[in-house]
């Protein structure tokens, strides 16, 4: 999936070596009225966040959250 900030759209392309991945991650949070938080990091659909982990850091975005 690649994301077009130009129009804010989001496409399927194929880019030759590249693949995606899907991660579940399972935080302790603070859930408020206007907000879901992981560690100060404000959790929302949408949203591009860091996810290290032993031996691999990256970046991502939240494509969905289950309670």
């Amino acid at each position: 999936m690649v994301y077009n900030s130009i129009d804010g759209t989001y496409s399927n392309e194929v880019i030759e070596g590249k693949y995606d991945v899907y991660v579940t991650i399972e935080a302790d949070t603070d859930v408020s009225d206007l907000a879901i938080k992981a560690g100060g990091t404000a959790v929302k659909v949408g949203a591009e966040i860091p996810v290290r982990g032993k031996g691999y850091a990256s970046t991502g975005y939240v494509i969905g959250i289950d309670d």
